[in-house]
């Protein structure tokens, strides 16, 4: 009878453990759990912002997954509750997974770039709070794409970003961008395709020092077309990223006066010899960054200066 009632009991333990904890991950497994959809920062001024970068980023040790069908919610704070959809109706940010499966795994350390998010076009320069949220997997999809282990729901919703009202919040301009002096240059302002490089500089004249981050890329390249500019030649921002290199921690200190030459840009293999206008737009902070987190953005009418012409022979 002893016997019987130790077995009863053991079994009732494991179905409450079940209950509370529903994923079948253990607690200090989900402990560890830390997949983030991180906006480039916290504040969005519409006359000094264009877009909302956003990145997808798994801190846990261990891979997750995501439904190649899915796509990062977004919602909005309106009347004390959080409603789905940005003011124009867009549901979400869709990723890029091209994977043959039905999921796409997000491993350790690995980050995915969201779409840009126009500040404009799609959140319609509407001020508010908004707030991602995500659907992933802790273990691979079915093939008929159903997940059988859910993260907790508080681990699902990611941080807040407002998109700030002119009327009340356009006073909290950080004061050092009007200050801020930045000399970002390439050589010559128009360049022949016959010419090989455009080469490139970054020179911080301010009285303060900028930042750069390690994990992100230092710089895209934009071509102008259709009266906007695009990354790269056909809006692909994972192949217009710059990079540059740097042994510190998370970020590397531009100080007052220092000058970084950055490796040039090949006309015949980055541009394909093709005539137009570019630019380079710089990713800065005026502070520290947090991980993948800047509070004061350097925006694009700061960074985005290093414009040149490819003209055809």
């Amino acid at each position: 009878m002893k016997i019987r009632l130790l077995l009863i009991l053991s079994v009732l333990i494991f179905l409450s453990a079940c209950k509370d904890n529903p994923s079948g991950f253990d607690s200090d497994q989900l402990k560890d759990l830390d997949v983030i959809a991180l906006a480039n920062k916290t504040q969005f001024l519409p006359d000094y912002d264009k877009d909302i970068r956003a990145t997808l980023f798994n801190a846990s040790p261990f891979p997750v997954y995501l439904n190649k069908s899915g796509f990062i919610k977004i919602q909005r704070f309106i009347d004390d509750e959080w409603t789905d959809g940005t003011p124009t109706g867009v549901k979400g940010l869709w990723y890029d997974a091209n994977e043959t499966d039905s999921f796409y795994e997000l491993s350790v350390e690995e980050k995915q770039q969201l779409e840009l998010l126009s500040i404009e076009k799609i959140m319609a320069n509407k001020p508010g709070t908004y707030r991602f949220v995500l659907d992933y997997c802790l273990v691979p999809y079915s093939e008929a794409g159903t997940c059988s282990e859910k993260p907790p729901v508080e681990e699902t919703i990611n941080y807040q970003f407002r998109i700030a009202s002119a009327r009340d919040d356009y006073s909290n301009v950080d004061s050092r961008l009007r200050i801020l002096d930045l000399d970002i240059t390439t050589a010559d302002s128009v360049y022949d395709v016959s010419e090989k490089i455009v080469p490139l500089r970054i020179r911080n004249n301010s009285t303060f020092p900028v930042y750069l981050n390690e994990h992100l890329p230092l710089s895209y390249f934009e071509s102008y077309k259709n009266d906007h500019w695009i990354f790269g030649l056909n809006d692909d921002e994972a192949s217009a990223g710059w990079s540059y290199r740097i042994e510190t921690k998370d970020y590397y200190v531009l100080e007052q006066g220092e000058e970084i030459i950055v490796r040039p840009l090949n006309i015949d293999s980055h541009l394909n010899n093709r005539p137009g206008k570019y630019r380079f737009n710089f990713k800065l902070c005026l502070d520290e960054w947090d991980d993948l987190l800047c509070e004061a953005y350097v925006p694009d009418q700061f960074s985005a200066v290093a414009t040149f012409e490819i003209k055809s022979e």
